[in-house]
């Protein structure tokens, strides 16, 4: 069965735009909609210019209004073949003010295009989407976020979302939205909702052909008020069934350890006989300190005295909390630097209260770890609070705002910063998602390794796909180490076995891990 997936709690905006553009799953049996004709071209005019004022103001490098101009008619015109005026480019490169802009709209809309051919253009609604999702095609990392779904965002990155807490897919067959997911201790799981459960109603709403987005927005309500929903079994053949769920806050795991116990908690120490427990940063959210200090408590009360951070996969771009854990890692000194578009540099210290004070701390990165879990990897290890491990960092490191765009139901993610190192060295690697630097021949080496221009550069540069060198080990002690209590398949992290290699000889020789600190 095919199915698209997407959480009730947030949503890819890219997909709200092309859903709002094209047919999508859901769409195809819809009813027919009114002709193009009554497309309001001075309220689309209007919306494009506040827009590009958001983005002119607050991107970190936009592009200019002529461009942003161009690439929105582009769209259009795509849409109804053969309307492209001739010269297009050359007649709006001459324009300078919105109301010249304007103008020219609508006279490709009323005067270029015939009335057949607006007629069976798509619906207004969608021709605005489209045109938006033009215009944004030369602003680079940018996103319009339609409706609400700018707060869920933030909602979200502070792990405060409000909520029903499930994960939806729609479902060809049956025509209409299921859960395909329910989290763990949500609302949707204590009102009895199941994974797999059709969705066939919305208070009096029938589903049914309804596309994804709508569904979401309906779902979606204040903390506190209900909303009731229809379900039926997976297969559409159950009796359907009335759930009534109480909106409420959907708590996102920020953390997770090496594996799970009979009770399906965490179990955090990856060998029984050796002091290290091993933290992976699934998300850095408003509640990943909070549940770090927990951690913290736990590890002492059951002995453990050294700590694996593993970043590997973990992407941030919002700049606050980044910060947050970052400051609760460091023991005072420099956490990094944001480079915003007006050429001012905000620089960020620690306080001197940090977890896991004096511990030997290892951090794990690779080419996925990008945005604030570079910048936590490049301050800690700046400040020399920890080692690092794996491969070079990706060098996508920049720093993103969600801004409401006044007098329209909508809101922009756009990149406004840049995060730097401590020393003010970048982090963003110039027009390289994959880098030429990350083809390099890496090996493991004993001693610092000094950081090229963007990204972060390991420690010990240990690749995932061989078994690294360390010193006085050898591959054989390595991987006898690593799962030797618990054969685990797929779970022989060399890079992980490295860092338990390094930290349980620091452990057993504090003098010297602090000398070489």
């Amino acid at each position: 069965m095919r199915y698209r997936v997407i959480q009730d709690w947030i949503c890819v905006s890219v997909w709200i735009i092309a859903a709002a553009a094209l047919p999508v799953a859901g769409d195809e049996a819809a009813p027919p909609v009114a002709a193009a004709d009554s497309l309001d071209v001075d309220a689309l005019a209007r919306q494009a210019e506040a827009v590009i004022q958001v983005v002119l103001a607050h991107h970190f490098d936009p592009p200019t209004r002529q461009e942003m101009w161009l690439a929105g008619t582009k769209a259009l015109c795509e849409n109804v073949p053969g309307t492209a005026p001739a010269g297009l480019s050359a007649r709006i490169s001459q324009m300078a003010r919105a109301d010249e802009f304007r103008d020219f709209l609508r006279q490709v809309w009323f005067e270029k295009m015939t009335s057949e051919q607006r007629r069976t253009a798509l619906a207004p609604s969608r021709m605005t989407a489209v045109f938006l999702e033009g215009l944004l095609r030369p602003v680079r990392d940018a996103q319009v976020l339609v409706g609400s779904e700018g707060a869920a965002r933030e909602q979200s990155a502070g792990n405060r979302y409000v909520g029903t807490g499930i994960a939806l897919h729609f479902n060809d067959e049956a025509r209409c939205t299921g859960i395909g997911s329910v989290f763990r201790g949500g609302p949707m799981e204590r009102a009895g909702g199941r994974d797999g459960d059709l969705i066939t109603k919305i208070g009096e709403r029938d589903t049914r052909n309804v596309p994804l987005r709508e569904i979401i927005e309906l779902l979606r309500g204040e903390e506190g008020t209900d909303v009731t929903l229809e379900l039926r079994g997976s297969e559409g053949k159950d009796a359907p069934r009335s759930v009534t769920v109480t909106r409420g806050p959907v708590v996102f795991e920020a953390l997770e350890g090496w594996a799970r116990d009979r009770d399906n908690k965490w179990d955090y120490r990856i060998e029984p006989h050796l002091p290290i427990g091993y933290v992976k940063i699934r998300q850095i959210n408003g509640s990943a300190a909070h549940e770090l200090r927990r951690l913290e408590r736990q590890f002492r009360a059951d002995g453990i005295s050294a700590v694996i951070i593993d970043l590997r996969s973990t992407s941030s771009h919002d700049a606050h909390q980044a910060l947050l854990l970052a400051d609760a890692l460091l023991d005072g000194g420099t956490i990094g630097r944001v480079r915003l578009p007006n050429g001012h540099v905000q620089k960020f210290q620690a306080d001197r209260e940090c977890l896991f004070r004096d511990w030997p701390l290892a951090v794990l990165i690779d080419r996925t770890t990008t945005g604030g879990g570079e910048w936590i990897a490049a301050a800690l290890q700046d400040n020399r609070a920890s080692i690092v491990f794996g491969e070079p960092s990706a060098g996508s490191a920049r720093s993103n705002s969600i801004i409401r765009v006044a007098g329209e139901n909508l809101s922009l993610q756009l990149p406004t910063g840049v995060f730097e190192r401590p020393s003010g060295k970048p982090l963003q690697k110039r027009d390289a998602p994959e880098s030429s630097a990350l083809l390099v021949p890496v090996r493991a080496v004993a001693g610092r390794v000094q950081p090229p221009q963007g990204g972060v550069t390991p420690d010990r540069i240990v690749p995932a796909q061989s078994v690294p060198v360390v010193p006085g080990q050898t591959a054989t002690d390595v991987l006898k180490l690593f799962g030797q209590a618990r054969e685990q398949p797929g779970r022989r992290d060399v890079v992980i076995a490295a860092a338990v290699v390094e930290l349980r000889d620091r452990v057993d020789n504090p003098s010297q891990a602090r000398e070489e600190r």
